[in-house]
């Protein structure tokens, strides 16, 4: 399945994990809500990880040292490893001291995944198994919380109330504003979305100037976010005009 976080308007490829110790050792998780009071959080086990495919240096092409010395070796990425090379010469703007540019190589550096794309759904207990491909026509989707300012939000799914005990559903949470969780509240979702499904977020409190509905639409190979008069407006638009 293909993977998604969305958030409001936000509708980004892949799943965050995270390593978390549990009974003394790591395992990589997705993790849905948060601990605390008010609050409700569950992990969904990650298998394979250790064998996940590789992806692009996030620093390519980016900055990695000044060299105002003009003697100093090329720099490696912390990240991946790779060895900057030099990119000219500039000049500081405010002492006027002239350094080389080491510049990390905008076609070379890979690291292992750090967002989950694509995967499968393991049978049984909710976890999920790394897939470097996908044949799969589903889409796996974190829904977050997005409550404003001492308000709520939630998810339906097709006009009926996500719950935890809903088949789509995999995983329930929930986070919360406040020591006591009391301040703002909303449900977090990871959540299987079938060709076709609308997955409807709703929030209430002070949102200064957000909106306060979106609609999330999977069509088989991409999901896409709008509020419901965006969708409307679309389907207008798109709707050939009957001339009588």
């Amino acid at each position: 399945m293909h993977c998604y976080e969305v958030k409001c308007a936000s509708v980004a490829p892949g799943l965050p994990v995270e390593e978390r110790v549990l009974a003394g050792r790591p395992v990589t998780c997705v993790v849905v809500g948060e601990r605390g009071r008010n609050r409700w959080e569950e992990l969904v086990p990650v298998q394979g990880w250790s064998s996940r495919p590789t992806e692009a240096c996030p620093k390519r092409g980016a900055v990695l040292h000044h060299d105002y010395t003009f003697a100093a070796t090329p720099p490696a990425c912390p990240e991946c490893g790779a060895t900057a090379r030099e990119g000219g010469e500039d000049v500081n703007l405010f002492t006027g001291q002239r350094y080389r540019v080491f510049r990390h190589p905008a076609d070379a550096g890979e690291v292992p995944w750090r967002r989950l794309y694509h995967a499968t759904v393991r049978p049984g207990r909710p976890a999920l198994a790394v897939a470097a491909e996908d044949s799969d026509d589903r889409a796996l989707v974190l829904a977050r919380a997005a409550f404003g300012f001492r308000g709520s939000s939630g998810y339906r799914l097709n006009d009926e109330d996500l719950t935890r005990e809903h088949p789509a559903v995999l995983a329930f949470g929930r986070r919360a504003d406040g020591a006591a969780g009391r301040v703002a509240d909303g449900t977090e979702l990871l959540v299987v979305l079938r060709p076709g499904d609308r997955l409807r977020l709703w929030r209430t409190g002070r949102l200064y100037g957000g909106e306060a509905r979106f609609e999330y639409r999977w069509d088989g190979r991409e999901l896409r976010a709008a509020t419901p008069e965006e969708w409307a407006a679309l389907e207008a638009a798109l709707t050939e005009e009957v001339v009588p």
